[in-house]
């Protein structure tokens, strides 16, 4: 009798814990590991000036959370920036605006509403000084702001970045640790580019295999404003 408690409570146990365990990832697409869909160029403003200069950014899927992140390298920082599938649907809205905004030259706001234009998200971005997945201990969950900037008498699509402290519990107590505000640059080519990274069919059809993205130079906008 006591054999046949003990068993039963032992086989109770091994029941709620298993149901206890990791839930799988709800937005998991695939257990696969992030594929690379090549590179792309986005500008950056430099260090202590106003004036941009082109980065190159390395773009990934990663279907088990299906999200696509850019990596790129800002002050001597590797940053992540990730973006799940609603950021990427309101990306995809806020550069429709931004087209038409600029078509019909209707950019006249002030910076800092400009920069927040077409609407804000929450994010996530993960960041380190060596580009290894363990070393990238950082993470935060910064603002995000769609909109537009000028530079050098050219408007440029916009995604900004906000500063955010780290929610990784990896800084001491007396330190933490934030990410950068980070303002990225896109010519209407550059943001084009980068919607069709974002398209959803395109990323389901790269879980069946890689396809190769051919990455070319594409020139600044040229912007008159109207009279």
């Amino acid at each position: 009798m006591k054999t046949g408690i003990i068993v039963s409570m032992f086989l109770f146990a091994v029941l709620f814990f298993s149901c206890q365990g990791p839930k799988p990832n709800p937005n998991m697409l695939a257990d696969r590991d992030p594929i690379s869909m090549g590179t792309m160029e986005l500008e950056l403003e430099k260090i202590l000036s106003s004036s941009l200069e082109k980065k190159e950014a390395t773009v990934f899927f990663a279907p088990r959370t299906d999200s696509v992140y850019l990596q790129f390298r800002y002050q001597s920082i590797t940053y992540r920036q990730y973006w799940d599938r609603a950021g990427r649907a309101a990306f995809a809205a806020a550069l429709a605006k931004y087209r038409k905004d600029y078509e019909d030259h209707n950019l006249g706001l002030a910076p800092a509403k400009a920069s927040r234009a077409y609407g804000t998200l929450v994010g996530y971005t993960e960041w380190g000084q060596v580009n290894i997945s363990v070393l990238m201990s950082a993470k935060a969950n910064p603002r995000m702001e769609l909109g537009y900037r000028f530079s050098g008498g050219s408007p440029y699509f916009t995604v900004l970045q906000r500063r955010a402290d780290d929610i990784s519990g990896m800084s001491s107590s007396d330190v933490t640790r934030e990410s950068l505000t980070i303002r990225s640059y896109f010519t209407r080519a550059q943001a084009g580019e980068l919607e069709t990274l974002f398209n959803q069919d395109y990323l389901l059809s790269l879980i069946g295999g890689i396809n190769a993205i051919r990455t070319t130079e594409i020139p600044a906008d040229v912007y008159t404003e109207a009279e």
